[in-house]
Parts: structure tokens; sequence; C-alpha cells
């Protein structure tokens, strides 16, 4: 049977062990964005998007750029608002 010190150090590398875990996810998921302000129009827009995956960036960037800016969602937009993700 276990003491309590025994308990006690385990339960200390279980938390370690969760908390490395938790430090290397949040290094592997950096967040990507788009800034309106790295790519200057006449309507001086200061909008970032950010998001932690590829294709909810990519549909939040369409939406504004069609919404505000009055493009067409086609093929080469989202091509090009693709170039355009940067990782933080």
């Amino acid at each position: 049977m276990y003491d309590t010190l025994d308990n006690a150090s385990y339960l200390s590398e279980a938390m370690n062990e969760k908390i490395g875990m938790i430090a290397i996810r949040e290094v592997d998921m950096a967040r990507m964005f788009v800034d309106c302000r790295d790519y200057p129009s006449e309507m001086n827009c200061t909008i970032a998007i950010s998001a932690d995956t590829k294709k909810e960036l990519l549909e939040a960037a369409v939406q504004h750029a069609t919404s505000v800016h009055g493009h067409q969602d086609s093929p080469e937009l989202r091509r090009e608002l693709a170039k355009m993700i940067k990782t933080q």
C-alpha cells in the first residue's frame, strides 16, 4: 500500500507531465493571422483577424474581404488570402 508521501510524489510527477504536455500543445498551436494594415488600401482598413486553424482563418478573411472590401468570393481570392496568412 502507498503511503501519503508516495501518493504526493506520484501526483506531483503526474501534474508536471500534464503541464509539460500543455506547454508543448501551446507551442504547437501557434495562432495564425491576417492583418489588413499589411496591405494598404484606399479604405485604410486596420482589421486584424486571427484563429487557431488555417481553415477557420481563411473563412473569416473571406467574409471580411467580401463584406467590407467588396471582393467576390472565388478560388483566386481564397488563394491570395491564404498567401497573406502569417503565424504569431
